[in-house]
């Protein structure tokens, strides 16, 4: 059978008929296994097709999988007591109407393994089936690389949100590098989590300095938060100094206004940059932090 560097090229899809349950937003992967995913959703949104999603049970069955090739690495699949590698989703409980496996063995990075995975007809399939919703990633530190893709007619995306693990303020834009996380609630398994990449996301200046609109859209769902720029020590609109926009400014710059003389930056303040605090600073502060995208002076 024809290989690529230690690739199997022999990939499976199967069709099955069920049920499952949802899952909670988790964190359970580690970096090689995040990367993988979000190289598979460059492919897949690339080409038009709606990105993939982790969740719990999916995930678990990945690192399973990818345990026993240490022990079998089998070009059909078979897992070391010789079942198919199918039934590691009945052992977990998780039923499917569509699922299939990749395997990869010799790749030191996630880019690499999905690009050989691209390369591989079969392969590419998996990557680019529009029936999967879902991936589970196996990469530990050992050699051997598992994707476990799921799908299910049910799992219908609802909603997106967004998740910041070092916080709002951002050393640089490169979404592909982010640890941003995007939820999707998923009617089938709850909520689900993917990393952020450029085919998805948008950046455009909020109208006050120092801060940003970030857009995340996949198919017909946003999600929109505000992002800041974490070299600049200035923001408009950072009323108490803290280096973020939120409500408390506003309150604090309403008191200032009312003569309460609560302490505050003046130059962040002075929102619409005119040289003077007013109350037209306080209105586009409102504004701003009602989500408004264009900020009228």
């Amino acid at each position: 059978m024809k290989k690529i560097s230690f690739l199997v090229c022999f990939a499976l899809i199967v069709s099955f008929l069920g049920l499952s349950f949802s899952a909670e937003p988790f964190s359970g992967y580690n970096q090689k296994e995040w990367e993988v995913l979000r190289c598979t959703n460059k492919e897949r949104i690339a080409r038009g097709i709606a990105p993939l999603s982790m969740f719990d049970r999916l995930q678990g069955i990945a690192s399973v999988r990818e345990g026993e090739l240490g022990i079998l690495f089998d070009q059909n699949h078979k897992r070391p007591d010789g079942r198919p590698w199918k039934t590691a989703f009945a052992e977990a409980g998780l039923d499917y109407t569509y699922a299939g496996e990749n395997i990869a063995s010799g790749f030191t990075s996630a880019d690499a393994v999905v690009a050989a995975w691209m390369k591989s007809p079969l392969h590419r399939d998996n990557i680019l089936n529009p029936d999967y919703c879902h991936l589970g990633v196996g990469a530990s530190e050992a050699k051997y690389w598992v994707q476990s893709f799921s799908g299910d007619d049910t799992c219908k995306a609802s909603s997106l949100s967004l998740s910041f693990p070092s916080g709002a303020r951002l050393s640089n834009f490169d979404w592909d590098k982010s640890d941003i996380v995007v939820i999707v609630r998923c009617a089938k398994h709850g909520a689900c989590v993917l990393p952020i990449c450029s085919e998805m996301a948008s950046i455009e200046p909020s109208g006050l300095t120092g801060s940003y609109n970030l857009t995340v859209r996949i198919g017909s769902l946003t999600a929109f938060e505000r992002v800041y720029d974490a070299s600049c020590q200035a923001i408009k609109g950072d009323v108490n100094g803290d280096l973020r926009v939120t409500s408390s400014d506003a309150v604090l710059l309403k008191r200032n206004l009312a003569r309460w003389n609560s302490p505050i930056i003046e130059n962040n303040a002075d929102v619409d940059s005119d040289g003077k605090v007013t109350s037209k600073d306080g209105v586009i502060l409102s504004r701003f932090l009602a989500g408004w995208k264009n900020l009228v002076n």
